[in-house]
């Protein structure tokens, strides 16, 4: 099921969900691929939301959908943007490891 959503190997904090909850990771997974199909949102701009909610707070999370915004044609500069609204609205710690965590990735 996961594939359906996500392409590639999870990441190793969600495998261990899977290993470890296989029945409620697939029904997180359902609930993720119906959210995403609901969403009038192109995926793009999905990702990029995701990508500011995950800033500085979950690194597995946020470089997997740094990729994954990239793969559904954002360039860098949106990326930086979505890292960039995250200044005002969070606060520098966070923007500060959201830029950091994006370099590692090349993104930045």
């Amino acid at each position: 099921m996961a594939e359906r959503v996500w392409k590639g190997k999870p990441i190793p904090e969600f495998k261990l969900f899977q290993e470890r909850f296989p029945k409620l990771s697939e029904e997180f997974t359902e609930l993720v691929r119906e959210t995403l199909e609901e969403s009038k949102l192109e995926r793009k701009i999905q990702e990029l939301v995701i990508v500011a909610l995950l800033a500085g707070k979950f690194e597995g999370g946020f470089k997997f959908h740094l990729k994954e915004a990239i793969r559904h044609g954002a360039t860098k500069e949106e990326v930086a943007g979505a890292i960039l609204l995250t200044l005002p609205y969070c606060d520098v710690a966070t923007f500060l490891k959201s830029l950091a965590w994006a370099r590692e990735e090349g993104i930045l």
